[in-house]
């Protein structure tokens, strides 16, 4: 009898465990989307201001700043949402079919591409972008040492956007 009471509590406490885990990445999926439409919002605001003809050149620094902040939090909150779906496929195998079923479409591997392609131009290249036009254009208030800071955040970010695009989904097919 008490080794029903056992398994019983032990399904529970799996399942329990599991909706929980599965919430937490359901609210790390709707915070990444958010990023990405706040990063565009920042893009039109910031982006609005830089063209102004009154506006500092420093403009284009602070939305390269912004740009690579937000990239850096995306990619960060993507691997967060990866190692939580990698840790339910392996401790619940038989609850997550249809995620194999996903990984099996024709279509995956390109999608995948293009969001890498996204993720690098929505974020790292806008910083890079934005750093090159405060440099042709001359800073006025920031020190170069700053703008240098980051460009190579973007740089970062692009080349963290890669990698991890090669590592995930390239490495794993072979």
């Amino acid at each position: 009898m008490t080794g029903d009471k056992t398994t019983v509590a032990n399904t529970e406490w799996k399942l329990a465990e599991f909706a929980e885990v599965k919430a937490e990445q359901r609210d790390r999926i709707k915070f990444r989307d958010g990023l990405f439409y706040a990063a565009f919002a920042a893009y039109g605001g910031l982006g609005g201001y830089a063209l102004l003809p009154a506006s500092p050149v420093d403009a284009w620094i602070i939305l390269a700043f912004v740009a690579s902040l937000l990239g850096h939090l995306y990619l960060e909150n993507e691997v967060k949402i990866s190692g939580i779906r990698d840790f339910l496929k392996a401790q619940y195998p038989n609850e997550l079919v249809w995620e194999a079923q996903i990984e099996k479409e024709a279509w995956r591997r390109l999608r995948k591409r293009i969001q890498a392609i996204i993720d690098v131009i929505a974020f790292g290249g806008v910083s890079v972008f934005c750093t090159q036009i405060a440099w042709s254009s001359g800073l006025q208030i920031l020190p170069n040492i700053a703008s240098w800071i980051v460009c190579v955040l973007g740089v970062y970010v692009i080349f963290r956007t890669v990698e991890r695009h090669i590592m995930r989904y390239e490495v794993a097919r072979t």
